[in-house]
Order: structure tokens, then C-alpha cells, then sequence
């Protein structure tokens, strides 16, 4: 199973303004050619993956390549959709399937460890390919708006693309072929979710709220497009890790399933934002 997360939201907090633990901070993460994990002959490319995967769970890699026009779409049809009154939002909103369709309402989500009360502070939208049987269960939604549909299809697709590009990368790390890991990722549940972190001026919340608590995503893998800072890592050492993320990098996250998978030595990024 892969979550793709996109906060297109470039409004995002720089930095969060609760508390956080005090941890060392670790060096800036190395940023990979994703066009050199390519070329599966580069062994200095996939030598320096192996060591950000294994020590910061996660990996940042520049030039994309996804059209910025169609991210400037997106982003447009986005912010029409979050301006609307929440209680139109929350025609979307499909809690009997999990909330795995659709939209959902800020402080709703929270982490594994997390009591509701410490929900988390945003909202998104999110949404995958129908799962055979489940097709009922887990529909698409549609929206009555000419060409937001399709635009989000779109970069789901580009990131999908992008992402293979990357466990291609990663399988031979585990001793298998290049497209081991494509086939083994094709057909899950890959979610798509585009992010909003919602202005907190003229709001009060319990103390130690998080725009996402600490957590590990319960997954195989996240691909994450943001900009500016905000995510926190703590890495496999145990240091501090800020990313600042430029708007054509794209950072790849461990999930629960890839350390499992891996014996541990890709592990899941604790993170939060």
C-alpha cells in the first residue's frame, strides 16, 4: 500500500509554533539526482540512497519534473475547494468508509498514539483507485467542477510515475530486481492526499497539538510534494531533522510495511509536522 501526500497548500506555517522536544539537529538530508537512479549501473547514486534510507527513513530528491502549470492548476482548483464553507466541504465527507474517500474535516485525524482531543490540525482531501469488491465501499468521488477531476488524476499519475522511478532505485538495496518492487507495490491501494494546513490565527487548541502528531505512516511507502519548511524527522540516531523542501524536489518516506519488508534496515521515518 502507498500513500502519495501533497500539501499544495503554500500557505503552511514555517515553522510549528508549539513546543517541540528538544533533540540535536542533524545535518541538511542530501539531495539525489532522481534522473541518476535511472541508470541502474550508478553505484554512487544508490550507495548514498542506501545511507539517507537507512539512517533518516526517508530520501529528498531534486528536479521532479512534473509540470509546474499543472501544479499551478491544481493548486488553483484547490484553494476554490477549501474556501468553500465547511459545511459544503463536509457533503464530501465519507466516515462510514474509513475516511478513505473524499474529504475530511480539520481535527478529525490523529495519530496512532494521540487522544481525539489532540487531533490534528488540518484537512484534506483524499482519494485512490476503486479495489475490486470494494469498489462500493470505496468510491471516487466526483466534484461538479469541469477539469478538477481529471487535473487531480493527472498528478496522481506523474507522482505515481515518479515513485516507481525511486522503488526501482530502492530494490536492488534489498537484493531483488529492479522491478521487484513495482509489482509488488501495483494493485494495493495507492491514496492520494492533498493537504490543507488551515490558518491557526484567532483559534485556542490544547496544549502540545501538532499540525500532524508524531507518527510512522502505516504503509509501504509516502511520496511527499510540499514547499518551504515544517516537516520534522527524527532519525534513526535519534537526531532532529528539518527539511526545507523547494517546490520541484520530491521527498520519499519509509512507511511500516518497507521496514518490515526490509529487516529493518530501510526504516519507517518517524515524523511529524
Amino acid at each position: 500500500m502507498q500513500i502519495w501526500q501533497l500539501p499544495i497548500n503554500l500557505l503552511i506555517c514555517a515553522r510549528n509554533p508549539f513546543l517541540l522536544e528538544d533533540l540535536m539537529t542533524a545535518p541538511t538530508a542530501f539531495v539525489h539526482d532522481l534522473s541518476a537512479l535511472v541508470d541502474s549501473d550508478d553505484g554512487q547514486a544508490h550507495t548514498r540512497l542506501l545511507d539517507d534510507l537507512s539512517e533518516h527513513g526517508l530520501a529528498v530528491f531534486d528536479q521532479h519534473g512534473i509540470d509546474p502549470e499543472l501544479l499551478a492548476l491544481l493548486q488553483r482548483y484547490l484553494n476554490r475547494f477549501y474556501a468553500q464553507p465547511l459545511v459544503i466541504k463536509q457533503s464530501y465527507e465519507m466516515p462510514e468508509n474509513g475516511r478513505q474517500r473524499g474529504y475530511t474535516s480539520p481535527r478529525t485525524e490523529h495519530a496512532r498514539d494521540q487522544p481525539p482531543e489532540a487531533a490534528d490540525l488540518k484537512e484534506f482531501w483524499q482519494e485512490g483507485p476503486p479495489l475490486g469488491e470494494q469498489r462500493d465501499l470505496l468510491p471516487n468521488l466526483a466534484t461538479d467542477w469541469p477539469g478538477f477531476d481529471d487535473t487531480r488524476e493527472r498528478v496522481h499519475a506523474e507522482l505515481r510515475t515518479r515513485v516507481d522511478i525511486v522503488l526501482r532505485a530502492i530494490a536492488p538495496l534489498l537484493g531483488v530486481k529492479p522491478e521487484w518492487l513495482v509489482r509488488y507495490a501495483s494493485g494495493g491501494d495507492d491514496i492520494v492526499r492533498f493537504l490543507r494546513y488551515f490558518p491557526l490565527r484567532g483559534h485556542s487548541f490544547p496544549s502540545g497539538t501538532l499540525r500532524s502528531a508524531k507518527h510512522t505512516d502505516v504503509n509501504l511507502l509516502t511520496g511527499l510534494m510540499s514547499r518551504g519548511k515544517g516537516l520534522v524527522v527524527r532519525t534513526k540516531s535519534g537526531h532532529r531533522l528539518e527539511l526545507d523542501i523547494a517546490s520541484d524536489q520530491l521527498v520519499v518516506q519509509m512507511g511500516d510495511f518497507m521496514e518490515v519488508l526490509s529487516g529493518g534496515l530501510l526504516p519507517a521515518t518517524e515524523h511529524w509536522v
